[in-house]
């Protein structure tokens, strides 16, 4: 029996999921291609896998600041008195609800 050439085996072992069939091309300047070539020297990865590894990161890091609120600890304790002790509804608000629940 044969085995398969070194590509297929490891695109089968990552799955479909895994294979990498997206391009994305920048433009940038002399002086950041050094930049990222040496800090990928540094690191001792591969240009391509440096900067898909850093987008990765930056990409992750902005969708999590997105996503998550950092609150301070007094405006912690108030978002918390708020939760654990919360205001009667008004009049309006108990209106409302009484009223139809089909929405129109």
């Amino acid at each position: 029996m044969t085995t398969p050439p070194p590509h297929r085996t490891r695109n089968a072992a990552r799955g479909k999921a895994g294979i990498k069939n997206s391009r994305l091309e920048v433009r940038l300047t002399r002086e950041l291609k050094a930049l990222v070539e040496r800090a990928s020297g540094i690191t001792g990865a591969k240009t391509s896998e440096f900067v898909v590894a850093s987008v990765r990161e930056a990409a992750l890091r902005a969708i999590r600041d997105e996503m998550v609120m950092t609150l301070s600890a007094a405006d912690s304790r108030v978002f918390a008195e708020a939760l654990l002790s919360p205001p009667e509804p008004s009049a309006r608000l108990r209106e409302l609800m009484r009223g139809p629940a089909s929405g129109s």
